[in-house]
């Protein structure tokens, strides 16, 4: 594959993300209106389980483990351990699953999700930011042609198709790196130190992506359980969609977490890290002012069934432009190898999350899911603009975050909300000229190419 360099990649990463969406929306679309709203629902609910598992067994690996092969740490011995720890699970997945046979895909596409993981650490390692996004997007699209032909399945033909793309995928992504994978299984070790103190950063660091998990889709979970399965399928139309928010800091968190990795300079590495979170928050910005003046038409257009959602997709838009500010900056502790400074915060959020879920779902369903949602997004923000010693900054943000309702009630005429918005941008200092001069020279060079 040609070399490109890390600026591109990223440029790269974040168009290979926004075709994943795309094709997500198909999935969507595909998914609310071939399936019924029941079937649907109930097939989330145990992708939902299936994610959650998958969080907690791989400990972190796609992230931890980009800073330890950098720094040359013993990932033998860990990855050894995963190895067998995910040989048992599967082994009671299947045994479990024999009640319930439509689920049995999911249980063994699960081993290759811990290959898939070591595969996106190597790619993060070697700068090739756009491969991990580039990757998902191929398993969409396998999903999605899956999906095609097993329509007429059910939910064991949507669990089915997740699966299919979940092996294929895997399997590509672990012959490509299959010399970096053999250097690692060469060395048949299971050190009892090195093991534990990966692990206790890596259970850490999953808590957190549970946390973090909460916060976005393992939701679905307790709205299944305290609500109906339409319910949950709403909500999986609405969270996806404000997901696109998050584009731009998906990607730029992999440069984060690499970079933070590779410089010891402190004073450095904090610079880059305030660049990206306003980078990240400017591009997220404009993008949830978009959506939000425009998301009438998008629902009633494509997802008529769901005609009556939009508020819900205002309210947390709100939570996932905080998530574009604190998810860059746990991906930098996570580069510094430092988990347990993200551990309180993120942490409490999704208490508060779990807590509010289950005062609000009952008496307002997806309404209280959203503003729990959203709560905990903000809570997590606010703690963690501290810890990365950003928190002046933190009032400007929150100023800027009414620009959502506002263009969202102004509806299509919200659009014209981002001029005052890009010039409060400026006045605050939330982003500078050098800032969108770079990222001009990137897309113009990235065009040119």
């Amino acid at each position: 594959m040609v070399q490109i360099n890390e600026k591109k990649s990223l440029l790269y990463s974040s168009f290979f993300s926004a075709t994943s969406k795309v094709l997500t929306y198909i999935l969507l679309l595909l998914l609310a209106n071939i399936f019924l709203i029941s079937e649907y629902g109930e097939a989330v609910f145990a992708l939902s389980i299936f994610r959650l598992i998958l969080l907690f067994s791989l400990f972190s690996i796609a992230d931890l483990f980009t800073p330890m092969i950098i720094n040359k740490k013993d990932t033998a011995s860990v990855f050894y351990f995963l190895l067998f720890e995910f040989l048992i699970l599967t082994s009671i997945g299947i045994l479990i699953s024999m009640n319930n046979l439509w689920i049995l895909p999911l249980v063994i596409s699960a081993p290759f999700f811990l290959f898939f993981s070591l595969s996106l650490a190597i790619f993060k390692t070697q700068h090739k930011y756009h491969l991990e996004a580039f990757y998902n997007a191929l398993m969409m699209l396998v999903t999605l042609i899956s999906i095609l032909f097993l329509k007429n399945y059910g939910k064991f033909g949507i669990v089915f198709s997740y699966s299919m793309g979940y092996i294929l995928v895997s399997l590509i992504t672990t012959y490509l790196n299959r010399k970096e994978i053999y250097s690692i299984l060469s060395k048949f070790q299971i050190k009892i130190k090195s093991t534990l103190g990966y692990l206790k950063k890596g259970f850490i660091a999953s808590l957190i992506l549970v946390s973090f998990a909460f916060l976005q889709w393992v939701d679905s979970t307790i709205l299944g359980i305290l609500s109906t399965f339409e319910n949950v399928a709403r909500y999986n139309i609405v969270g996806p969609i404000s997901n696109l928010i998050a584009l731009i800091p998906l990607s730029l968190s992999l440069f984060v977490l690499t970079r933070s990795s590779e410089i010891k300079n402190e004073s450095k590495s904090r610079l880059i890290l305030k660049r990206v979170i306003r980078i990240s928050f400017t591009i997220s910005l404009i993008i949830a002012i978009l959506l939000n003046s425009l998301i009438y038409p998008i629902i009633k257009t494509f997802f008529p069934k769901y005609i009556g959602t939009e508020l819900y997709f205002m309210v947390l838009s709100i939570g996932i432009l905080s998530y574009s500010i604190y998810s860059i900056i746990n991906s930098y502790l996570l580069g510094k190898l430092k988990p347990e400074k993200s551990f309180i915060p993120i942490v409490l959020a999704a208490i508060i999350n779990i807590v509010l879920d289950i005062i609000l779902i009952p008496k307002y369903q997806l309404l209280g899911i959203v503003i729990a949602t959203t709560i905990a997004h903000l809570t997590a923000l606010i703690m963690l603009s501290f810890i990365a010693r950003i928190h002046k900054k933190l009032i400007l943000f929150l100023i800027l975050f009414l620009a959502i309702p506002i263009s969202f009630y102004l509806q299509i005429y919200g659009i014209l909300i981002i001029i005052p918005a890009m010039f409060l941008l400026l006045l605050f200092r939330l982003i500078n000229k050098e800032d969108l001069s770079l990222l001009y020279q990137t897309l113009k060079s990235s065009i040119k190419r």
